[in-house]
């Protein structure tokens, strides 16, 4: 019986015959999730390529920056905020994509894959010599029979699909994603050693950062036992951002606190504290829809500076519910008003607004703004009120027209059941101060107006830590949604090309641009991805070119 000589990440030269080969393929092929599938022999495998499932393979929806507000946007991916885990570790939210599993399976959840992705698997699964896996951080427990299920209904053939387990096969302690999936890198990579070249598919900034300095230290290291580098190249993938219908989103996360609440009322949580949705006014205004922002953006770019947050999203009504007068006098809750801009202005290079008027000069109107704008953007340390030191403006073309509709800004939050008496609490005795305030006589007859504005103490938002995902704070997460009440999100970076093909078969061209970060409902996109094309081993795979980075939600 012939032998081979394997040399393994640690430098050891064996050689081995078959059998022990298959020994090594046999405990690899535990880490995967596919029944009776049998890895390809070592010395058969000259490329592998890797995919990472969440927001790169698929389009998994995140929550809704337009439904809750920033800290529940962090809290809803927590693990730690509910009994059972939160948005990524429940996989009902999951199953609830498009309509359902039951209708999405037979339509192989058509609408909700990042397809130029999806021909990079084809093209790997065409390639004979190379081992393609799919690599994700969902529980082995809780989505490993959905995660398979959506794979085959698109006819996606992996020769492993490995989900993070709990402990893995020997007993090796996982502690994150990260560490999970370069663990298990460095475990493929020691096993098939005869492959050449290694292709990640990542969207987390982190992650592939994590890739990188792994196996830069992975080469160094396997360099110094004799054996040939390895040629590898992580793609860092734009994300393109999905969310579920809003009354199913807000359906799942509901029940999702009601098993939370009904664990602790028949096990106890360790001071876990029991949970309920309230909603939250914070102005009434003439909402613009997403269509509309991105319109006026692209009508009226505002300058290249990553300390500008975009808005573009409203005309402001007045603060926090309208009184039934004021609903009156604007025609009422889902009244639409078509608006022209006349002339757009700054201030200081800090803040940016276009002023606008009602097409119908006899329309029901009224603005908080004595002239009424919408503003556009400001820099950090700036405010949207800071719109009101506009002085001058310049005309515009005529004939730019939208329409705007009367609701209110609305959000979700999820709190403790004290920490809503204590919001309540507070709320009524900052009223009352307030009340005092404007209406305490000081003995020599006036009355004294002090326009002091009192809130109640806001509860902090996001959560920190690499196992977080959706962008609220440090390259560890996922997305790219940031606050829904005025803090920023992460832009998602370009990455790859468009997926078009030239004469020579090569995927590329321009590259995406980034996605737009939500940012209480208005965006800030990441700057533009790189431009694509380069072949290996008839696989043609997309440079990565670093673009601009979006905004980061602590910023």
């Amino acid at each position: 019986m012939s032998a081979y000589s394997v040399t393994h990440g640690g430098g050891v030269s064996l050689s081995v015959p078959p059998p022990t080969l298959g020994g090594l393929v046999a405990s690899l092929s535990k880490w995967s999730v596919t029944d009776g599938k049998e890895l390809p022999f070592i010395p058969d495998v000259r490329s592998i390529h890797v995919y990472d499932f969440d927001n790169t393979l698929f389009l998994s929806p995140l929550p809704n920056p337009k439904l809750w507000n920033s800290t529940t946007l962090g809290q809803l991916q927590n693990i730690d905020a509910f009994v059972h885990g939160g948005w990524w570790h429940d996989s009902r939210l999951l199953a609830a994509t498009g309509e359902g599993v039951e209708k999405e399976e037979a339509r192989a959840w058509e609408g909700w894959w990042n397809e130029l992705i999806v021909s990079l698997v084809e093209l790997s699964m065409a390639q004979k010599d190379t081992l393609t896996i799919l690599l994700t951080g969902r529980s082995v427990k809780g989505f490993s029979r959905l995660i398979e299920q959506m794979v085959a209904a698109k006819k996606l053939e992996f020769d492993m699909i490995c989900l993070k387990p709990e402990v893995g096969p020997e007993g090796e302690n996982i502690k994150n994603t990260k560490d999970f999936k370069t663990m298990l890198l460095g475990k493929i990579m020691d096993t098939y050693v005869h492959a050449e070249d290694l292709k990640i598919y990542e969207d987390r900034i982190a992650h592939v950062h994590a890739f990188e300095n792994f196996f830069r230290e992975y080469n160094e290291r396997i360099t110094k036992a004799g054996r040939r580098p390895v040629a590898v190249d992580v793609v860092q993938v734009a994300a393109l951002t999905h969310t579920l219908d809003p009354v199913t989103e807000v359906a799942e996360i509901q029940k999702l606190i009601n098993d939370h609440n009904t664990h602790l009322r028949q096990e106890g949580g360790a001071g876990m504290p029991s949970l309920h949705i309230k909603k939250q006014i914070f102005f009434t205004g003439y909402l613009l829809s997403q269509k509309t922002t991105n319109k006026l953006l692209e009508a009226f770019p505002l300058p290249n500076d990553e300390d500008i947050r975009t808005l573009a999203s409203n005309i402001m009504i007045c603060h926090r519910r309208a009184s039934q007068a004021m609903l009156n006098k604007v025609g009422g809750i889902g009244n639409q008003i078509e608006f022209e801009v006349i002339g757009i202005g700054s201030w200081q290079d800090r803040i940016w607004a276009a002023l606008i008027r009602p097409v119908d000069p006899k329309a029901k109107f009224h603005s908080e703004s004595s002239k009424p704008i919408i503003v556009l953007g400001h820099k950090r340390g700036s405010k949207p009120v800071d719109a009101k030191f506009i002085t001058k403006w310049q005309d515009v073309e005529p004939g730019f027209t939208f329409w705007g509709k009367v609701e209110e800004k609305m959000l979700l939050r999820i709190e403790s059941e004290d920490e809503s008496l204590r919001s309540e609490m507070e709320w009524k005795r900052n009223y009352q101060n307030q009340r005092n305030f404007h209406h305490h006589n000081h003995g020599d007859g006036d009355q004294h107006h002090h326009h002091h504005h009192h809130h109640p103490s806001g509860f902090r938002g996001g959560y920190g830590g690499d196992g977080n995902r959706g962008g609220y704070g440090g390259d560890g997460y996922r997305g790219g949604y940031g606050g829904g009440d005025g803090h920023r999100g992460d832009g998602h970076r370009g990455g790859y090309g468009d997926g078009q093909m030239d004469s020579h078969g090569r995927h590329g061209h321009d590259g995406y641009h980034g996605g737009h970060g939500q940012s209480g409902g208005n965006e800030r996109g990441g700057q533009g991805g790189g431009r694509g094309g380069r072949k290996r081993n008839n696989h043609w795979l997309d440079d990565r070119r670093s673009a601009g980075r979006g905004r980061r939600y602590w910023d």
